[in-house]
């Protein structure tokens, strides 16, 4: 029997690869002049700034972790944190991905499943205040210093509505302890109805884990400021990469514009809940960029490299050191 949880999102993985096709097909003559014009130089600095801003993330959740009672050498626990967060960068679908197999490596230090999900939950809340931050001042940019349709307007105030609306939630979860169990004892009806398992004393202890690192971090003055000042790090890296992805295309723009552009094109991906927000990410994002007056067939393809850059290569990277991680541990069995 077909499990439909594992194949709605395979689905959706599979008509966004198509949809990409198709803009491939239709436009190919446009696309191969851009990439035979491509100046390549520019590919370390994109390399850079991509491993940078994923580096930041990983030290991000390390200080995170400490929070959660998750105490762990540096050294062991960074390449971790590391390699999971390219995992759910590629295959982001609500964390699912990288929180397993986070639970999983971190088994051998007797680390509790909880204790993994907590921190990571609150990590990727960090996150979430980011770029839903940046969305007002993103659009604000965009509405006074670009002339949009009517039906653009739309579509970015729809965009900037959904994603603050995931923003309250998730605040409300993390922050409000009647509303956090309670949504915890719909999860645990929903899966005891339809799987049949009670995880009434998992979603407790999840629970009850939550609260104490929120304990932590208001009882650690200096934690916040941090955690704030590395995630700022992480976007511009980000960013920067971007904008080598555009100046590798011949494209002269503004670093506000490519900021902008990538916190709302990163909010219609997370939006889309289809992992990793494959097609959605790239063509909102050259939609978002048209706007400010780069060719569609350009910023779609800047959209692309910085996901082959940013995304692919290094789940490439990140897949053989797990591959390693495995064969070291059957190794020590």
């Amino acid at each position: 029997m077909l499990n439909k949880s594992n194949l709605l999102p395979k689905i959706a993985v599979v008509v966004a690869f198509l949809f990409l096709a198709f803009i491939f097909i239709k436009d190919r003559s446009d696309f191969s002049q851009i990439i035979a014009n491509a100046n390549y130089r520019y590919f370390p600095f994109i390399v850079f700034f991509s491993l940078g801003a994923i580096g930041l993330s990983a030290l991000g959740y390390y200080f995170v972790a400490g929070l959660f009672g998750i105490k762990i050498p540096f050294l062991k626990l960074y390449p971790v944190a590391v390699f999971t967060i390219i995992v759910n960068n590629l295959m982001a679908f609500g964390g699912a991905a990288g929180f397993t197999l986070r639970i999983f490596m971190l088994k051998k230090y007797q680390i509790q499943a909880k204790r993994v999900l907590a921190s990571s939950f609150f990590h990727m809340y960090l996150y979430t205040i980011g770029i839903t931050a940046f969305i007002p001042f993103s659009l604000m940019y965009i509405f006074s210093g670009f002339t949009l349709p009517q039906k653009q307007h739309e579509t970015l105030f729809f965009a900037a509505v959904g994603s603050s609306a995931i923003f309250i939630i998730v605040t409300l979860i993390m922050f409000v302890k009647p509303f956090r169990r309670g949504v915890l004892f719909f999860i645990g009806k929903i899966i005891k109805k339809f799987l049949g398992k009670d995880i009434k004393n998992s979603l407790e202890n999840f629970d009850f884990v939550v609260s104490e690192g929120i304990k932590a971090a208001a009882n650690n003055l200096l934690f916040m400021p941090l955690l704030f000042i590395i995630t700022i790090a992480d976007y511009s890296s980000s960013s920067l990469a971007f904008y080598y992805c555009f100046k590798s295309l011949g494209v002269k723009i503004g670093h506000l514009d490519v900021f902008s552009g990538l916190v709302l094109a990163s909010s219609a991906g997370i939006l889309s809940m289809i992992p990793g927000g494959i097609g959605i990410q790239e063509a909102s994002g050259a939609e978002v960029f048209k706007i400010m007056g780069v060719p569609f067939e350009t910023a779609f393809l800047s959209s692309l490299l910085f996901r082959v850059f940013f995304f692919i290569a290094p789940f490439a990277v990140a897949v053989i050191f797990f591959l390693r991680y495995k064969f070291e541990i059957r190794e020590g069995e």
